[in-house]
């Protein structure tokens, strides 16, 4: 006799979605996830079968050069619950966490209190995005340049509100406000060498 169906069964069924494929075709990331659950990126090998798990992981993208990985960590579950019950916005609210995956050697370097990131789309060793600090009376939201080769920041930026790499990675244009100040915002290009 068959078992009818019913919410527990439910509860274990696992989602997949998200996928990408470096274009070597060397790596492919995907998520799993299930309701009440916080799920997990995976990042898998497709020449020696290996895989790396990511719990909490999401919106994942391939560097334009196919050796790193970036993709942001949730907050749990339970602590989204929490907030949602407590109703806690902005800067009150648990934030996601940037994670950079180095795919030759699984190390994963992370940037809490996500804000946005900009990625290259056909190159350049350089990723850019924006953290929150924590400062008083209020919390500041900086801009970092990274550079994926020497897997370490380069330049800090203040005030930025838009930005966007050229096609190929090697400029990056910023506008910033100033709300408090006679120059007012201002448009230019990332001063250092991408």
């Amino acid at each position: 006799e068959k078992r009818p169906l019913d919410h527990s069964v439910y509860d274990k069924w696992e989602t997949l979605g998200g996928y990408a494929i470096t274009d070597n075709g060397e790596w492919v990331s995907y998520y799993v996830n299930r309701d009440e659950n916080d799920g997990k990126v995976v990042v898998m090998n497709l020449n020696n079968g290996s895989s790396i798990e990511i719990p909490r992981g999401s919106k994942t993208k391939f560097s334009p050069q196919g050796k790193h990985l970036t993709f942001t960590i949730r907050p749990t579950h339970a602590q989204q619950k929490e907030a949602k019950i407590k109703k806690l916005k902005g800067d009150k609210a648990p934030k996601d966490t940037l994670g950079i995956l180095e795919l030759a050697t699984g190390k994963i370097t992370k940037f809490p209190a996500l804000k946005g990131l900009e990625i290259p789309r056909e190159g350049g060793n350089f990723i850019a995005f924006k953290v929150e600090q924590p400062a008083k009376p209020k919390a500041e939201v900086i801009t970092l340049i990274y550079d994926l080769a020497k897997n370490q920041v380069i330049d800090t930026l203040k005030n930025v509100e838009t930005l966007s790499f050229t096609k190929k990675g090697d400029r990056l244009f910023c506008i910033t406000k100033r709300k408090k100040s006679k120059e007012g915002d201002k448009a230019f290009f990332h001063k250092k060498s991408l």
